[in-house]
Order: structure tokens, then C-alpha cells, then sequence
């Protein structure tokens, strides 16, 4: 049964007590002043841990967004290095200096390059031209008849810039960096949070240790004041029984003579 169906239980007066209730005894050094002090001392102490961790928090996710805005920025900045330019009719600039340097290779002839070696270079410059020009619509059927796998080159660029940039596939934007920081963050809250639980649970302690001793010594002193009336009480019960007997027996002696 909770509390509070214990509370709302009424048997009666006949499960009611007819003692009065004993007055709540005060507790030196103990009163509404110093547990009000004691209650705006522990939510200062919570208004300023929870500010200094807001802090923390703040600086840590700012850190994070920059490093985050910084790898998105290089990820861009390398997608649009190797992306089309629209001055140029989507004409990728590494074409115009290959084909420079296959025209040089052609009219330095034999002396300077094999024949085999010019007749790969043409065929990959006319590739990168129909490729340019989009009149090679079949090129991707054409696996077997390709000069250069586009296919594996890009997954190949990809990957060195995804290592270069710390990412690993599946995490999205989030570079081991980043993870690493999160993780640090969450221990760190964590930790911080069981310190404060500590520091709580000890402060609730040691009141109630005081208050529990305070308590002890007010009933030991209740006591010691009860015995000594008891004592002062037969004490002078016993110098009353004297004094009677005493009396008595002049009394007798007055009435023999």
C-alpha cells in the first residue's frame, strides 16, 4: 500500500491516538534562517554548475560546427575542381593541355616518343574530345574498348579525398575528429554530472547527520532532566516521610505524660 492510500485510509477515532502531540523541540544553531541560507547556497551552486557546463557545451559545439563547415568547405572546393566550368561550353581545362602535348609529341616524332606510346595518347585525346562533345553516346557500353576507366579513376579520387579529409563511408560528414570530440563531450557531461550528484548527496547527508546529532544530545538532555526530577521528587517524598514520622512520634510522647 503507497503513502498515499495510507493517507487517504480513515479508520475512525478508534485508530486515532488521544495523546497530544509533543511540541517540536528547536535545535541550537538550527532554524528557518540557516536552512534558507543552506537552500539559496545549494541553488546557487546548481545555477552555476549548470552555467559552466552550458559554456563547456557552447565552445565544444562550436568547435565541432566549425571543423564540420571546414570539411564541407574542402569537399566542395574538390568537387568543383574537378566539376564543369560554364565560361567554358563544359569543356574540361585538362583537355586543351593534353591535346597540346599530344600535337608536341606527334610533330617531335619517332625521336621522342615510340610509336606505340603516340598512337595511346591520340586515341585517349579523341576519346576526351567525343566524351566532350557528347557524340559518343555507346562509350559506357563500351567497356572493353575504353582507353581510361572513367569509372574507377573517379571511385579512386573519391576515396583518396574522403581519407584526405578524415570521412569514412557510412558516417556521413562526421570525421573521426568529430566522433572522437562527441564522445570526449558526453564523458565529460557525464562525469560532471556525477560530481554534482556526489556533492548533493553528501550536502543532504551531512545535514541529516546534524540534525540527527542535534537530536540525540536534546533527548539525551531531556532525559538527564527527567531522571533528576524523579530523583528531586523521591527525595523530597523521603524528607516528608521523616518529617511525619518525626511529628508522629512527638505527638505520642505529648499525649503518654
Amino acid at each position: 500500500m503507497s503513502r498515499d492510500d495510507a493517507r487517504a485510509r480513515d479508520l475512525g477515532w478508534r485508530a486515532g491516538s488521544s495523546a497530544m502531540p509533543a511540541r517540536a523541540r528547536a535545535i541550537e544553531n538550527v532554524n528557518d534562517a540557516s536552512m534558507i541560507r543552506l537552500r539559496s547556497t545549494m541553488l546557487s551552486e546548481r545555477a552555476r554548475a549548470r552555467a559552466s557546463g552550458g559554456r563547456r557545451s557552447a565552445n565544444a559545439d562550436a568547435s565541432i560546427g566549425s571543423r564540420a563547415v571546414g570539411a564541407l568547405r574542402v569537399r566542395e572546393n574538390a568537387r568543383g575542381g574537378v566539376g564543369r566550368r560554364a565560361d567554358d561550353g563544359g569543356r574540361n581545362a585538362g583537355v586543351d593541355a593534353r591535346a597540346a602535348a599530344d600535337r608536341e609529341a606527334r610533330v617531335a616524332g619517332p625521336s621522342k616518343t615510340s610509336r606505340g606510346v603516340r598512337e595511346a595518347l591520340e586515341r585517349k585525346a579523341e576519346a576526351y574530345e567525343r566524351l566532350v562533345r557528347g557524340e559518343d553516346d555507346d562509350f559506357e557500353a563500351r567497356e572493353d574498348e575504353r582507353v581510361v576507366d572513367f569509372t574507377a579513376k573517379a571511385d579512386a579520387r573519391r576515396r583518396e579525398r574522403d581519407d584526405h579529409d578524415g570521412i569514412r563511408p557510412g558516417m556521413g560528414m562526421m570525421s573521426d575528429d568529430m566522433r572522437r570530440e562527441l564522445e570526449r563531450r558526453e564523458w565529460e557531461r557525464g562525469v560532471d554530472e556525477e560530481e554534482r550528484e556526489k556533492e548533493r548527496a553528501a550536502i543532504a547527508r551531512r545535514v541529516v547527520f546534524d540534525i540527527e546529532r542535534e537530536t540525540e544530545r536534546e533527548r539525551d538532555a531531556r532525559d538527564d532532566a527527567k531522571r533528576q526530577r524523579e530523583d528531586d521528587d523521591a527525595a523530597r517524598r523521603e524528607r516528608l516521610k521523616a518529617k511525619f514520622l518525626r511529628d508522629l512520634k512527638s505527638g505520642r510522647r505529648k499525649l503518654a505524660k
